[in-house]
């Protein structure tokens, strides 16, 4: 079983768990605008890097060590490889480098998670740049934009490439959560899209695929299960891992935050026969041990990985 943690804003802003300044700055994407036009671009690559290097360090590494975990899941956007124009950064993968070879060292597993596509896969922060209507006018397009399509096959043809044989990196993890997609049909299209860019690289690598996404397709409701996903013998896949984000949003109630880990345990159980390994890759029970106790017992006694959010 993999048992982590991620990496929550270290390579990609997320103000909402780390302000970024008095103003209010709304996404990652705003706060390299702002610095860069305050210093220009090499300068606000190095004080984001200053960041990044003292965000998380090898002690951290060695905290997650001697938390008994195994698993590191690694958001990162494509800022963090490439300029907005698509032009690859020379050092644009030395952090990521970095961890996928220290946490090695240490016995860790990573997960690349792209946390932010070109386009955005959904309009919210958590990609990088909000592009809801109400932010100059922008609305994410990544789901329509061939443009877009291709440049996030580039990346993860890059990415497959680079860590080619790398036992370190447990799993690809193509897109996190994909809310955006405007229908199911849409979302299995270029999951399979980009599952065929990794696999064209590297045939072996373990790509794990979100179920996060809700709405109705063909009058059945979808809400963040496993049912959003194909059974992959549908659609050829292999070597493959499901991903399930679970998040109760009652804070307050321990019996709340039980009553949802029970919920997705019976969800898991109900597709055991498409024989695909599971991985909670994000959740937290806020702050309730009970909940927690319940929640990662049930999850090891059911053979679930799991990564909470977020160290």
């Amino acid at each position: 079983l993999l048992r982590g943690v991620n990496l929550g804003s270290w390579l990609l802003f997320e103000p909402w768990m780390s302000p970024m300044d008095s103003s209010g700055l709304k996404d990652d994407y705003t706060a390299r605008e702002v610095l860069e036009k305050r210093f220009g671009f090499a300068k606000a690559e190095e004080l984001i890097g200053v960041y990044q290097d003292h965000y998380i360090t090898a002690v951290d590494l060695d905290h997650i060590r001697a938390a008994g975990l195994n698993c590191i899941r690694l958001p990162f956007w494509y800022r963090n490889l490439q300029k907005e124009d698509g032009t690859w950064l020379e050092d644009g993968f030395k952090r990521i480098d970095w961890c996928i070879t220290e946490a090695g060292k240490r016995g860790i597993y990573t997960i690349l998670d792209l946390h932010g596509a070109p386009g955005g896969q959904s309009p919210g922060e958590s990609t990088g740049r909000i592009r809801k209507p109400e932010h100059n006018g922008m609305q994410a397009d990544f789901w329509s934009n061939e443009a877009q399509l291709q440049r996030t096959e580039a990346i993860w043809k890059r990415v497959a490439s680079r860590y080619k044989g790398r036992s370190e990196v447990v799993a690809l993890d193509l897109l996190n959560e994909p809310f955006g997609a405007p229908s199911r049909t849409r979302l299995h299209e270029v999951y399979d899209r980009l599952y065929k860019a990794v696999r064209s690289v590297d045939p072996k690598v373990i790509i794990s695929l979100e179920t996060c996404w809700s709405g109705n397709e063909n009058n059945v409701g979808y809400g963040w299960g496993w049912n959003v996903l194909p059974n992959p013998s549908e659609k050829n896949w292999t070597q493959v891992l499901y991903q399930l984000h679970n998040y109760e949003w009652d804070w307050k109630s321990a019996e709340k935050q039980i009553s949802s880990t029970d919920r997705q345990i019976k969800d898991w159980q109900n597709h055991q026969h498409w024989k695909v390994p599971a991985l909670m890759g994000e959740f937290n029970c806020m702050g309730h041990e009970v909940a927690w106790k319940h929640t990662i017992s049930s999850f090891e006694k059911h053979g679930i990985s799991w990564t909470m959010w977020s160290y």
